[in-house]
């Protein structure tokens, strides 16, 4: 199944890799699992981000 949840765990390259979801009325995925990102990671990809947005 398609997937366009980048920060899903079971996700790569947009496609699931779980054999069997389920969808819940907001058409949302209940397996789905959100990676953690380190926070200096977090941190140093929002100023990185922030700045090519200032570059535009």
């Amino acid at each position: 199944m398609t997937c366009e949840n980048k920060y899903c765990i079971y996700s790569k390259k947009n496609i699931c890799q779980l054999a069997r979801i389920e969808v819940n009325s907001l058409g949302m995925c209940e397996d789905c699992i959100i990676i953690s990102l380190d926070s200096d990671f977090l941190e140093a990809e929002k100023e990185r981000q922030l700045q090519e947005i200032n570059n535009l």
